[in-house]
Parts: structure tokens; C-alpha cells; sequence
């Protein structure tokens, strides 16, 4: 224990500082009444009646000061100092106090009316003048720990020396004994200081700095401000002129205001030029912060392209400030965010226009933007073929490495490429772009393979018919005048050259009826062949590509009816203005040949009504025997076939078509009866009113025909005699009088001067030739059967024959009169046979 009071601690520019007690000091315990001591535990004065208490700071060697008062009103404590108080500033006084009575000494004190608890009152005072300037007493102090007690003022006036008073307000009697600890005396508690807020300094936008007392009571009235700046935080500071409010502002903020330490100074109204008087914010630093620049474009690697291709967007020009970044979106410039950074990947399912822009802690920069176009068309001209089935390339159509999926579609063939975005290897197609240079492989002089006879800049691979225009936007693309889409047996009931029903769900061009994979957010990938590549003679060349597509000799244009007459199977005369490849002459409703309808819906032709003489299932251009009579067309065309299978002699050319018959200056086909069509599509090509079917065998070699066509080339069963395979002899024709001209080509086949139409018809059974077998001239059904003799000029029926010659000459379908008593069937004598042997021949049905 000690009686001496420590002396004050003197803040800057505060002197004559003063401590005293008015009690008298004790260091015997237990301490009497009206005494003091200082110790590091208040049971050291009196360990009977005072509990055990370190001081304030918890500080084991740490003092405070012990009083045992009574009723006397002696000062516990006073202070003093020389320091000019600021005037309209706020000061206060404060100190720590515990009341330290035990238990044991509660139970003495209760014996005298119970405890006394102690109050102080705190005075401050002018030491000059002894004026008083404040005082206040607290409450009873009771509690045994430590509280912190004091008062605030505002300073009247400018007081150059202050003492502060602690003085004994308690009432006196048992108890009133209290510790006392941390007496501090200042400007305010706790000091007051400025906070500063706003420091984004991004070079040429504004920044703004806001200062404010943290306890604004430290000057309560009207204030004074000043911002300074300082090269380093210690300073030293200089007043910025004019920065004379709570908030200070920058604009724009240039290179030189960064790096720099910004505070504010506040003082009560009147006292900025006394330094003791005013406070100071802490030293702010401006960091120099950069704006972002806007970008001067957005950028794809892709454009045009099918939905569900990855596409990259990239960012160009401009710059990014300060904590910035490159924010991408979809629709508008605040739009779906889809992510940020120089680039970003997107696969949109629809024609989209993307946005970028800076974002960071300066400023959010304008938008630029870019659109990906959803252009996807794998089969541009309509015509149900894919772009790359109609390139034609073999190597599209195999699987390498085998996993079901061809070439034209894996990402895993090897040399996959895919530069015009449509899920197709760009190797296989005519507008592919292999080597990525803009320049589309039909038109690149280093695609491999190129070939161009006629110099005209385009690959003549991807255009066979050499028109300028490529096989996948050509309609025709081997100017035979029949469409692809009908040479791939599509359904074109229109004759437009387009395939019909078209739907396009999925938007990749292919129309839906012929697309195997129907997606709406991917659908060109693996969408397959649509028609594929239809082949009916099963040579090299597929149909919309051979312009003889039996093999017959006779080229696809004659077959269906157009001019040849240059014999190069192309259709004469060609006029294309709407560059479609098909010629203006033939399309629509003059179309050469148009398809029946697609019933079942999968986009194929379910029938041919038209440019189909014998009314089968294949149009001429497509039938061996286009007449059904069972005598091939090539035979009937008067073209060589030495090997009688049905298909001219000669190699086949690149075309799809014999040399030797393409060789030929004209085609000169045979018309026996010199009216309506060629012999190929006349039933009776030397106009005698017997049926080829039956002239063009002998009667006991006779074979009924059928609807039976095993191998789908046109040519029924009795005759071919492949017929599990294309091709067959057909009929080999019989010459009864051998003289070089066979039956069905000879007006007198029996050489004995009087022609077959008289012999071979007789209506009225009476054996003799008085029937009218005039030739009306008409042939209501066109198939080149006089109608004098042709009992069916509109009904499908079988082709050609007698509704009474039956197999090997026999009368087997005789019971039929009895059936049809419309149709007179007469007999005509057998030229072939001696006696009375009779055939029955006439009237024959088509």
C-alpha cells in the first residue's frame, strides 16, 4: 500500500498538470474512516470488510485508490492543468469506480441501519477564478465490479487552467468505502474522430470523399472544414482551397490526384485556426483507378449455321479498367447473362443476336453486338435428296470407323470436317469448305480431285449436266427433263421438281417426310439420305444422275416423252431463266413426268399414272418392256442387244447411258406403223389389230402375261428370264414366215398375200374375211391398239392380249364368253398349222 497519488499524464500541449487527495493517506489496514490508500487490491485495506478486487486494467501489479469515507464532503481526488479549452467544443470527465463492502461487512453494517453506498459528485472548476463551470453527482454506486462514470460539456469559453474535482456525496455511515481507477479528463471520450468515405478514383469520372464526427456531440453547434492533401499518409498536409464542406469531390479524377492521402478537418465554428481545437480524420488513399474502354466488336467463328452448332464469341477492341470484366448476353444488352471473359461458347437453336460490354468498378461500357443466323438447309433445292447425297461421293456413304453412323455424319472419320456448319463432313459436299479458305469445294482449285471439262470455274463432279448450276441446287441434274426428286422416286404430284408434303419442324431444310432424325434443337445431325440414291439398272450411276436409268438404250428424256433430237439425252431447246436447273418448259403442269401421290406418307410416290403406258408400277423411263406386250424396249427400239438381256449393248459411260447407242448421230427408234408412238409404246406396232403380246410368240410357245414383276425392273415374270435380277430377254420374237421381219412387226406373217387383219379377225365366226377391219384411226387409251380392236381403251387390266388365247395356244379363258356376253369372240384360222386347227385371237383386251 502507498499514500502517493500518481501524477497526471499530460496530453500534447497540456502543462502544470496536478494531483491530490484530500483524505489523509493510511498504509496500516485495516484503513480508518476519512483515510485513503493506493494498492493493487482493495482487501489490502481491510481484508475483514473488503473483497478482493484488482484494479481496473486487470493488471496484476496495477493500482487504484482505496477510500473509506464517511459523511464528510472531502475531495477524493482532484486534478489540474494549463491548457486553453476550446470554446463550443465538448470535454468530459471519466473514471472508474467499484464499491468493495464484503459480505460479512454487509451483516456488521446491517446492525447499524444497514449499508451506505457511496456517490461522488465530479466538479470542474476555472483554477483562475473558481468559478465553477460543471458539476453532477452520480448514482449510489453498488455494484461490485467496475463501471465507468464521468460527464460531458461544452466549453463556454476559451479557459487557459482547469482543475476537476472528485468530491465524497455519499450520505455517510457504514459502508461508503470505494475504489476508484483510470480518472481521465480530455476533449471527448472517446476522442472524437473523423471518418472519411468515398475513394474510388477512376481517372476521368468522379470521386467524392465524406467526412463525419463519430460523435457528433464532441461539437455540438455549427463546424468548420477543411480538406487536406498530403503525399504520404504522415503528411505533410496542405489545405485543398475551397474543400470547405463535410463532403469533398474530384471531377474528373486525373493521373495527378491518385497516389495522393486525402483527410478533413473539423473544428468548431471559430476554431479551424486553433490547432489544439480541431480534429483530423484519418489519411485516405486515393488509388488511381482505370475505366473500361467499350469493345469495338463482337465476333463469331461461325455464322450461317444449323441449330445446335457450337459457336465461339469473342470480344475486340476496347479495354477492360479496374476490376473489370467482359460481360456477355443474349437477346439485349442486359439480357440472359451467359457468361463473362474474352470468349464464350453458345449453341442457339434460333437466329440470335448476342451482346458485350465492360462491367467493373469505374463504369459499364455500351453494348456491342452480333448475330448468329440459323441458316440450316441440307437440301437446298427441296428436292428430298440431301445436299451431300446429291455431291455424290461414294466415300459419304461408308461407315469408318463402323459404328452406324456414315462418314457424311461422324465427327470420328477420320479428316472430319465441318468449316459451313451443318453437321456434314465438309469432304462430301459441293459447297463443304475442307481447307477453310471461303472458297467452297466447287469451286476451289485445290480440292482434291477436281476436274473441269468445259472450264467453266465449277467442279464437273458436283455438276454432271455442266449447266453452271451444282447438282444440289439443280432440280434437273442431268437435263434429262425429269426432276430428281422423281428420278428418286419422290412424290412431285405438282411437277415442280419439289418433293410434296414438305414439312421442316426441325428448320435443317430437309423436309420431314424423308428426314430419319427429326430434332428441333439439333435435327441436321444424322438426318440421313432422304431419298438416298435410288438405282434401278444397278450400274454406277444413280437414277437423277444416268440418263438411262433401265439401261434400255433409249435415254430417260425420250422415255418420258421430251425432244432428243441431237440424241445426247438431254432435253433439246434448254431454257433455264429462273436458274433452278430444270427447264422452264417442263415444270408445273408441263411438267414431262409427274408422280402419283404419297398415301402412306413417307414421301415416296405410291403410284404413276402418268408416262406409264402400261400402267405398272414404273414410268416408262424406268421399265424394261414400257408397254407390258413382254418384248423389251430395246428390242422394240431397234437397238442392239446381241446377249438378249434386255439392256443395249455397248459400256456403259459415265452417264449411265451405252456408248454404242450414245454414239449414235440420231436415235432413230422404230415406228412400224409410222402413227402414234414408237414401237416400245405400241401393243401393236404394225397396226393389224393383233396385240405385239401375241405376235410375238408363236401360238404353241404361247405364255399369258401377269402382274408379277419379281425384281421390279418392268418386265413380268413369263418373260424375264432374270428374275431375281435386273434385265431379261423378254419375249424372243417369233418370225413365222422367216423372213427377217418378226411376227409382231409383219402385216402378213404367213406370206400368203392376205394381211393379218383380215385373217386375224374374225367377228362373226363365219370363216370368211367380210368383217370391217378398217383402222378407225382413233386410239382412245394411246396404246397404239386400233379401238376397232381394242375392247378396254380405259381399264387396267393385263396388257395386250386375247380375252380368250390362253398358255400353249389354249382355250382356257373360253368359259369367259359366258361371263362378258358384251365381247363376240371369233376364231381365225392357224396359219401355222394344217387341217382345221383355230385359234382364238380377236378382240384383245388392254
Amino acid at each position: 500500500m502507498s499514500t502517493s497519488v500518481p501524477a497526471a499524464v499530460l496530453g500534447p500541449g497540456v502543462s502544470g498538470g496536478i494531483s491530490s487527495v484530500s483524505y489523509t493517506g493510511s498504509t496500516t489496514p485495516p484503513i480508518p474512516v476519512e483515510t485513503y490508500t493506493v494498492t493493487n487490491n482493495a482487501q489490502n485495506a481491510n481484508a475483514a470488510h473488503f473483497i478482493s478486487n484488482t484494479d481496473h486494467t486487470g493488471n496484476a501489479n496495477g493500482r487504484m485508490l482505496i477510500v473509506n469515507a464517511d459523511a464528510n464532503n472531502t475531495k477524493m481526488y482532484q486534478g489540474g492543468f494549463t491548457y486553453t479549452l476550446c470554446p463550443s467544443q465538448q470535454y468530459s470527465i471519466s473514471f472508474y469506480a467499484a464499491f468493495i463492502g464484503n459480505a460479512a461487512y454487509q451483516t456488521l453494517c446491517d446492525g447499524f441501519g444497514g449499508f451506505r453506498y457511496p456517490k461522488i459528485k465530479i466538479r470542474v472548476r476555472d483554477a483562475v477564478s473558481g468559478l465553477i463551470i460543471t458539476e453532477r453527482s452520480t448514482a449510489s454506486i453498488t455494484g461490485t465490479t467496475w463501471q465507468q462514470y464521468g460527464l460531458k460539456f461544452v466549453s463556454p469559453g476559451t479557459y487557459t487552467s482547469i482543475l476537476f474535482e472528485m468530491l465524497n456525496d455519499g450520505p455517510g455511515g457504514c459502508g461508503n468505502d470505494i475504489a476508484i481507477d483510470d480518472i481521465q479528463f480530455g476533449s471527448c471520450d472517446p476522442i472524437p474522430v473523423v471518418n472519411a468515405s468515398g475513394v474510388a478514383g477512376c481517372i476521368g469520372g468522379s470521386s467524392s470523399f465524406t467526412g463525419a464526427l463519430t460523435d457528433p456531440g464532441a461539437i455540438p453547434g455549427a463546424k468548420d472544414y477543411q480538406w487536406q492533401v498530403a503525399p504520404a499518409l504522415a503528411g505533410p498536409y496542405v489545405n485543398i482551397a475551397g474543400a470547405t464542406s463535410p463532403t469533398f469531390t474530384i471531377n474528373p479524377v486525373t493521373p495527378a490526384d491518385t497516389g495522393k492521402y486525402y483527410r478533413l478537418v473539423v473544428a468548431a465554428a471559430g476554431n479551424m485556426g486553433i490547432p489544439n481545437c480541431r480534429f483530423n480524420s484519418p489519411g485516405i488513399l486515393l488509388t488511381g483507378k482505370n475505366p473500361s474502354l467499350a469493345p469495338s466488336s463482337a465476333n463469331v467463328n461461325k455464322n450461317n449455321i444449323c441449330p445446335g452448332i457450337s459457336v465461339n464469341l469473342s470480344v475486340t477492341g476496347g479495354s477492360l479498367g479496374t476490376n473489370a470484366n467482359w460481360y456477355w448476353y443474349a437477346g439485349s444488352c442486359s439480357g440472359a447473362f451467359l457468361g463473362n471473359g474474352t470468349t464464350v461458347t453458345v449453341t442457339p437453336s434460333v437466329t440470335t443476336t448476342y451482346y458485350v460490354r465492360a462491367e467493373g468498378e469505374c463504369n459499364i461500357t455500351s453494348c456491342q453486338a452480333v448475330t448468329i443466323f440459323i441458316n440450316c438447309d441440307v437440301d437446298k433445292d427441296d428436292d428430298g435428296i440431301p445436299d451431300f447425297v446429291e455431291s455424290n461421293m461414294a466415300a459419304a456413304f461408308l461407315d469408318v470407323p463402323p459404328n452406324g453412323i456414315i462418314n457424311a455424319y461422324d465427327p470420328l472419320t477420320p479428316g472430319f470436317v465441318d468449316n459451313n456448319n451443318d453437321y456434314v463432313n465438309d469432304n462430301y459436299q459441293a459447297d463443304g469448305d475442307v481447307d477453310n479458305d471461303a472458297i467452297p469445294n466447287y469451286l476451289d482449285l485445290d480440292f482434291p480431285g477436281r476436274v473441269d471439262t468445259n472450264a467453266d470455274g465449277i467442279d464437273d463432279r458436283f455438276d454432271i449436266d455442266l449447266d453452271g448450276i451444282i447438282n444440289m441446287l439443280d432440280l434437273d441434274s442431268d437435263n434429262d427433263g425429269i426432276p430428281d426428286v422423281v428420278e428418286a422416286y419422290g412424290a412431285d404430284t405438282n411437277g415442280d421438281g419439289k418433293i410434296d408434303n414438305y414439312v421442316d419442324i426441325d428448320g435443317d431444310g430437309l423436309s420431314d417426310n424423308v428426314d430419319s432424325r427429326i430434332n428441333l434443337f439439333n435435327g441436321a445431325y444424322n438426318t440421313g439420305i432422304g431419298l438416298g440414291l435410288p438405282n434401278l439398272d444397278g450400274d454406277i450411276v444413280p437414277n437423277f444422275l444416268d440418263l438411262d436409268s433401265d439401261n434400255d438404250g433409249i435415254p430417260d428424256v425420250v422415255e418420258a416423252g421430251g425432244p432428243d433430237v441431237n440424241n445426247n439425252g438431254k432435253i433439246d431447246g434448254f431454257v433455264d431463266a429462273n436458274n433452278d436447273g430444270l427447264h422452264d418448259g417442263y415444270i408445273n403442269a408441263t411438267a414431262l413426268l409427274r408422280t402419283g401421290a404419297d398415301i402412306n406418307g413417307d414421301g415416296r410416290a405410291d403410284s404413276y399414272p402418268n408416262k406409264n403406258l402400261d400402267r405398272d408400277f414404273r414410268p416408262n423411263a424406268y421399265d424394261l418392256d414400257s408397254d407390258g406386250d413382254g418384248i423389251v424396249d430395246v428390242i422394240e427400239g431397234g437397238l442392239p442387244d446381241a446377249d438378249f438381256n434386255g439392256i443395249a449393248d455397248g459400256a456403259i459411260g459415265a452417264n449411265g447411258w451405252s456408248t454404242t447407242v450414245s454414239a449414235m448421230p440420231a436415235l432413230n427408234l422404230r415406228n412400224t406403223d409410222g402413227t402414234g408412238n414408237f414401237d416400245f409404246l405400241d401393243i401393236d406396232a404394225d397396226d393389224d389389230g393383233i396385240p405385239d403380246n401375241i405376235e410375238g410368240m408363236s401360238t404353241a410357245g404361247y405364255l399369258l402375261p401377269t402382274l408379277v414383276d419379281a425384281d421390279g425392273d418392268g418386265l413380268m415374270n413369263p418373260y424375264d428370264n432374270l428374275p431375281a435380277a435386273f434385265g431379261g430377254s423378254g419375249i424372243f420374237v417369233y418370225d413365222h414366215d422367216g423372213d427377217a421381219t418378226p411376227d409382231y412387226r409383219d402385216l402378213d406373217t404367213d406370206a400368203d398375200g392376205l394381211i393379218d387383219r383380215v385373217e386375224g379377225n374374225d367377228f362373226n365366226l363365219n370363216g370368211i374375211p367380210d368383217d370391217n377391219v378398217t383402222l378407225t384411226g382413233l386410239d382412245s387409251d394411246g396404246d397404239g391398239l386400233d379401238d376397232r380392236f381394242d375392247s378396254l381403251n380405259s381399264v387396267t387390266n393385263i396388257k395386250g392380249t386375247s380375252y380368250l388365247m390362253g398358255n400353249g395356244g389354249s382355250f382356257q379363258a373360253i368359259q369367259r364368253q359366258a361371263q362378258e356376253p358384251l365381247f363376240n369372240e371369233p376364231m381365225h384360222r392357224n396359219p401355222t398349222a394344217t387341217g382345221a386347227t383355230w385359234v382364238l385371237c380377236c378382240r384383245f383386251s388392254f
